[in-house]
Order: structure tokens, then C-alpha cells, then sequence
């Protein structure tokens, strides 16, 4: 009997085979496709983030160059892959951050004007005269990200240079309007490396006060060493004029390395030169720019100052132990920096000694029309409580800094949010408290309620357990069940470990009035023309007379700020209806408006009206012509006015002509043209004025709708 051979241990090993070499294919695969896209998005992101850092070292040298002192930044030139199992990963990136060759910067056709002999040490050497600089560079080299840039900083110009262009990082400092910032850099720095290394910054000589310059000869020319010349002529322009970079600057020359620029000769500038030291620089004997101006009415100062602002309402702020100048922050928290005189559009910069502690949203930053900017402080998640960093801001030629502390403990805010005020003797008085832990970690606290009556005595207390974690809030709501005799005002107090908030004027009654908005005439749709008032009517239907009855009207624009608020008292009523007027709210500027019309009293609970309304424009009158020229000749010296004016919707009025000097009003002359549709005056002549001397010439015409239109001319009296 013959058997068949078991050949079915066969198909396993096959399959098994199969299987290894599927695995191996996909590792392969993996490897080849997977791991060098995942590489390349890590060096992308590090470029991003050494960057921002780079501009903190740009920041640094412009803020020891402007203000003196030191700074240190650390930059991190490389960057590691994450560990991959059964995979390979090349050599981390390193990069380069080294100072370039010496170069020169030269000032050239200018002169000091020095007229009342101010200036201490020697301003006059610094012009004409080559000073020696250096510009910094960081140069990655990354397995992936092979068209990463060049991240130059020259002269407080900070951008990226490409094979095949160049884009900004930060704007140039160097020339702004009429202010020249010169910060010359010395030192031999050159380090290579896939981790962090720290540049140590500070002053060497300087910074002069700034000085002031006027042409001399020829329009006044600037060179400095650059290894981008297109970077410079996208910045500032190869013209002349306000469609330029610098309406007051342009570059007219590049060669072997040097760039220069040319100022416009109708102006004078104000230079401000400074030396910063990097890498192994050392302070020489010499201080060539130990300038000074000690006159007396001297405006050798800021065109503005540079302030942050008290951070203390913030959230991640400890209120309690903070102030314009150092701050304890138990998270992330918003900075505001401010300019005195409200300088808007003007450049911000920013930067903050130690990364390793936190870092900063933006390090560049632009004023808003009411000369404030905000950068936020994000602390490192790996940064100890205790530790301290200084961040600084600067602007134009002045800076400021703040000391903060790094306290992530539980910090449990308090505030009372509800109240179910005011309530009838013999019902329950309800306080609602918000905790919000701002701190950095979890925590437990115990969170104490207390009432006090109107002589301070405390007549009811609770207290209530709270659990957050960072960043979490809660709310407790607190019963106190009045009894007969309670009517009164009571202050509400809540606090945590931490903080302490209050309400105060909670009030208990015998009994409460039911008060209702009925009525609100006078806020309809109008025109700019119309001059508004609103009339309020307030009735009480429960028969009880009202105690201590306003009415408060507020009225917001379409970008919700208040324009109008007012409060007035009214008369008692119960059981019957008052008429509130607001008859001083005036004219309103054209566009949406809505407002909030709110009825309270100490025994009723508030009630409110909302609704809106729009307001048209009125076309106002238009000045046609106006000509001022000087009139000289026969005897008769001064200056010669033309002028013509059209109605718009409503007829004209008067119209008023007036010459101005620095002392006030010279000469006037008003027109009646009531009702007219136009108007014209020829050859208008104001005699007797000071040959030579520039005046304002203005013109103002009014309507009927009291809508009015000025024009000024600045003329010379012949």
C-alpha cells in the first residue's frame, strides 16, 4: 500500500515568506517617500521658529544701540528628527550663525548744525569718516528643505535672501522719515550646530544723543556694506518721494559691496550712532560716540516715549503683584506697549531675554491709531516657577522693558456674576461667583461667601469646594433666605486663596414695584442735519411707588462705541406713567446706530428698551475756488484772495475769510449770503501785513444746516 508525501508545510513557509517581503516593501517604501516628507515639514518648522528668533537678535543690537546696556538671545541653529524604529534618519540639521567681513559705513555731505554750540565730544568726526561694521548671517543646512534662505541682519534690516529673492522680516531702521539710526556692530562671531547657542549683545560706545544734520554742498549720501543690494532697493525705493519705500531717501549706487543711498536735500535729519558688541568684541579706550547734547531747551529726546502698560487686569496676570514695570504672570498674558503723544503707524519691535522661560507672539509689531501695539507672552511649558525674563519694546528711539516672574501655582480668580437682586423680604437673595483658575497647574481651594449689611456686620457666610484644572472655571451660587425686617442694602464679598471680589447695593424690600419701558419717541431715522432728542416713558403697574427711579440712555455707533450715555433722575410714580427728556444729544455723524434705553429703581428690577436707527448723510456746501497770492507793488503790500463756494442740500449762510499768523487771527472778513445757491468773491486784499512773512489764509463756509467746509492756503505777504 502505497502513501502520498505531506507536502503542506510548504504553503506556510511560502506564505510566511511573502509576508516578510510585503513588510520589508512598505518599510522600504516608508523610507524612501514617507520619512524625507516628514523630515522636510521638521526643518520647515525650525526655520520658521529660528526666524522669530533671529529678530529678537536683530531687536537686541537696535536696543543696546539705542538705549545702551545689554541683551543676550539665544538661537537655535539646528534642529533633531524624531527616534524611528526599523527606520534610519540622516545626520540632524546643523546651522551656521556667523558676522560677515568688515565693511565700512560712511556719511557724506553733511554737516552739523551746531549753532548754539551744544553738542559735547566730537559730532563733527563722525562724518566723512569710514566706521567700520559687520552684518550677521544664519545659514542652515538641512537633508530636505534644500531652498531654505539666508537670514541676513544688516544695519537692523532683517530679511531672507533666496537664490532668487529677497523677503522682509522686519522694516529698516536705518533712514525713517528725517531720523537716521546707525548701530554699528564689532566682533568676530562664527558657530556651527544642531542645538541653541546664546548671543551676548551689548554697548561698546554710544549711543549719541541724536544730532542734527543739515546738507552740505550736495544732497547728503549714506554708504553701507551689504550682500543684498535688491533687499535695500525693495525697502526703500530707487526714488524719491511718497510712492517710494522712504519718501526721503533712495538708492542710487551698489558697488563692490557698498551700497549708497541719497537723502532728499529739502530737509534736515536728526542722526543717532551707536557701537554693539557680538562674539569676542571688547570695549576700546576711545569713545568716539560719547556725544551729548546739554543744551538746556535741548530736543535732543524722543520724538515719543515708549511705555508697556500695567498688564495687572490681563487674564494670566497676577493683579495683585504687578505693575508697568515687573509682573508676576501665572499664564500666558497679553503685553501692551503704549507712545506717549500717541504716535500711530510708527514700528515696534520686541524681544525677551531668555526663550527658554517664554517667548513672544510677534516680534514685530505696528501702532494703532491710539498709539498702543500688543504682543502676548507664552510661557515655556518646561519653564520652573520663580524663574524671571525681561521683555523689551522699543519704537522709534526709545524703549522699555518688564521684569516677569513665572508663577504657574493655582491662582483661583473670583468674581461675582448674578444676582437675583432685589427680592421681597422672606425670599432667598441669590449671589453667583465665577472662580477661574489662571494658573499654570490643577488645584483645590476653598471658596468663602459673605453678606454684610450697611454698617459692615456680617449677617450670612458659606463657603464652597472647588476643583480646577489650568484654565478651567466654575460658578457657585449662594442662597441667604431673608426674613422679615431685612429690607436694606447688602455687599456681597467672595474669596479664594487668591483674589477678593465684591457687589455691593444688593437690596432687599418690603416690596417691589413692576416697572416698564412704554414708550421711546425721538430716535428715528434722520439726517446728519438733525439735532436729536429722545423723550422715555416709564411705567409702574403694581402699585407700589417706585424709591430713587433713572432712566439712562446710551447710544452706539456702528462700530459699537458709545457716543452718547446719560443718566437722569425722574419723579416717583406708582401706578402710573413719567415722560424722561434727553434733549442734549445733538447732532450725529452719518451711518447705524442703536441704542439701550434702561428704567431702575432701588424696589424694581431694571427693565430695558433696545431698537435702532439710521442716519443719512446731508450734503454739506463745497468751496469751488480759492486762490491766495501775494500782492505787492504801488505802496501796498500783503496778500490778494479769490474765492467761490456752492450750496449742497440746504442754501448757504455766511462765509468767513481769515488771515492767521504764529500769534492767532490777523484780519477777518465774513459774508452774509444767506440763502444764496453760490457765492464769489474777487481780488479780496488784506493790507498791512509783514512783508515776507508766511501766513495761513482760511476759508470757512457754512450752511443753513449748519454744515460746514474750511480750506487753508499758506501764502507770503508781499
Amino acid at each position: 500500500m502505497s502513501r502520498w508525501a505531506d507536502e503542506r508545510a510548504v504553503t506556510v513557509q511560502i506564505g510566511a515568506v511573502l509576508l516578510l517581503a510585503i513588510v520589508f516593501s512598505a518599510l522600504a517604501l516608508y523610507q524612501v517617500n514617507a520619512v524625507p516628507a516628514e523630515n522636510q515639514a521638521i526643518e520647515s518648522e525650525h526655520n520658521q521658529q529660528v526666524h522669530d528668533e533671529l529678530q529678537e537678535l536683530r531687536n537686541a543690537i537696535r536696543n543696546v544701540g539705542t538705549s545702551g546696556g545689554s541683551e543676550s538671545v539665544s538661537v537655535t541653529l539646528g534642529t533633531s528628527y524624531p527616534t524611528r524604529t526599523f527606520l534610519t534618519n540622516p545626520t540632524d540639521p546643523r546651522g551656521t550663525l556667523r558676522t560677515s567681513e568688515t565693511g565700512t559705513v560712511r556719511i557724506d555731505n553733511a554737516a552739523v548744525d551746531d549753532t548754539d554750540g551744544s553738542y559735547t565730544g566730537n559730532p563733527d568726526g563722525l562724518l566723512g569718516t569710514a566706521h567700520e561694521t559687520r552684518t550677521v548671517q544664519y545659514e542652515p543646512s538641512y537633508n530636505e528643505y534644500r531652498t531654505a534662505p539666508t537670514t541676513r541682519l544688516e544695519h537692523g534690516f532683517a530679511f531672507n535672501d533666496f537664490s532668487d529673492a529677497t523677503v522682509a522680516l522686519t522694516e529698516q531702521p536705518l533712514i525713517d522719515g528725517d531720523r537716521i539710526t546707525i548701530v554699528l556692530v564689532e566682533g568676530n562671531l562664527s558657530t556651527s550646530s544642531s542645538g541653541a547657542t546664546t548671543v551676548d549683545t551689548r554697548v561698546l560706545s554710544g549711543p549719541t544723543d541724536p544730532i542734527d544734520l543739515e546738507p552740505d554742498g550736495d544732497n547728503i549720501t549714506i554708504t553701507v556694506p551689504t550682500a543684498s543690494p535688491t533687499a535695500w532697493n525693495e525697502t526703500i525705493g530707487t526714488e524719491l518721494g511718497s510712492g517710494s519705500g522712504q519718501a526721503k531717501a533712495k538708492v542710487t549706487d551698489y558697488s563692490g559691496g557698498a551700497l549708497t543711498i541719497e537723502l532728499a536735500a529739502d530737509s534736515d535729519y536728526e542722526l543717532q550712532m551707536a557701537r554693539v558688541g557680538v562674539g569676542d568684541a571688547s570695549a576700546s579706550e576711545s569713545d568716539p560716540f560719547d556725544v551729548q547734547d546739554a543744551s538746556s531747551d535741548s530736543t535732543s529726546g524722543p520724538a515719543y516715549t515708549v511705555n508697556w502698560q500695567d498688564p495687572s487686569s490681563e487674564p494670566g496676570a497676577d493683579g495683585d503683584n504687578c505693575d508697568s514695570e515687573s509682573c508676576v504672570v501665572t499664564d500666558d498674558t497679553t503685553l501692551t506697549m503704549e507712545t506717549s503723544g500717541t504716535a500711530a503707524g510708527a514700528s515696534v519691535d520686541y524681544a525677551v531675554s531668555d526663550r527658554t522661560v517664554g517667548t513672544l507672539s510677534r516680534y514685530t509689531g505696528t501702532t494703532a491709531n491710539d498709539g498702543t501695539d500688543t504682543t502676548r507672552f507664552e510661557i515655556d511649558p518646561n519653564a520652573d516657577n520663580g524663574e524671571r525674563v525681561t521683555v523689551y519694546t522699543s519704537s522709534g528711539t526709545d524703549d522699555d522693558s518688564i521684569e516677569l516672574e513665572v508663577n504657574r501655582e493655582p491662582f483661583f480668580d473670583v468674581s461675582v456674576t448674578g444676582t437675583n437682586e432685589p427680592v421681597v423680604e422672606e425670599n432667598d437673595l441669590e449671589v453667583t461667583a465665577t472662580v477661574d483658575n489662571t494658573g499654570g497647574e490643577s488645584g483645590d481651594q476653598t471658596v468663602e461667601f459673605e453678606l454684610e449689611d450697611e454698617s459692615g456686620a456680617t449677617v450670612f457666610t458659606d463657603t464652597a469646594s472647588v476643583q480646577l484644572d489650568s484654565g478651567e472655571s466654575d460658578t457657585r451660587t449662594f442662597q441667604w433666605g431673608t426674613a422679615s425686617g431685612d429690607a436694606g442694602e447688602y455687599t456681597a464679598v467672595v474669596t479664594s486663596e487668591n483674589d477678593t471680589a465684591t457687589r455691593d447695593g444688593l437690596r432687599v424690600v418690603t416690596e417691589i414695584a413692576d416697572i416698564d419701558i412704554t414708550d421711546v419717541t425721538g430716535l428715528e431715522d434722520g439726517t446728519d442735519a438733525d439735532a436729536y432728542e429722545a423723550d422715555i416713558t416709564v411705567e409702574e403697574t403694581n402699585t407700589v411707588e417706585t424709591e430713587n427711579l433713572s432712566v439712562d440712555l446710551v447710544i452706539r455707533n456702528a462700530d459699537n462705541d458709545v457716543v452718547y450715555d446719560e443718566t437722569i433722575s425722574s419723579a416717583e410714580i406708582s401706578d402710573e406713567t413719567t415722560t424722561v427728556s434727553f434733549g442734549d444729544i445733538g447732532t450725529l455723524e452719518a451711518g447705524e446706530y442703536t441704542y439701550t434705553a434702561t428704567a431702575d429703581a432701588d424696589n424694581a428690577n431694571a427693565v430695558q428698551f433696545e431698537d435702532s436707527f439710521s442716519v443719512t448723510e446731508v450734503v454739506g456746501p463745497t468751496i469751488d475756488q480759492f486762490d491766495a497770492e501775494t500782492r505787492s507793488g504801488s505802496g501796498n503790500t500783503g496778500i490778494r484772495v479769490s474765492w467761490e463756494a456752492s450750496a449742497g442740500d440746504a442754501p448757504l449762510e455766511t462765509v468767513e475769510l481769515r488771515v492767521e499768523d504764529d500769534s492767532g487771527v490777523v484780519d477777518t472778513r465774513t459774508y452774509d449770503v444767506s440763502g444764496d445757491q453760490t457765492a464769489r468773491e474777487n481780488n479780496v486784499d488784506f493790507e498791512g501785513l509783514n512783508g515776507g512773512e508766511q501766513y495761513d489764509v482760511v476759508l470757512t463756509v457754512t450752511d443753513q444746516n449748519d454744515k460746514t467746509v474750511s480750506q487753508t492756503e499758506q501764502q507770503t505777504a508781499g
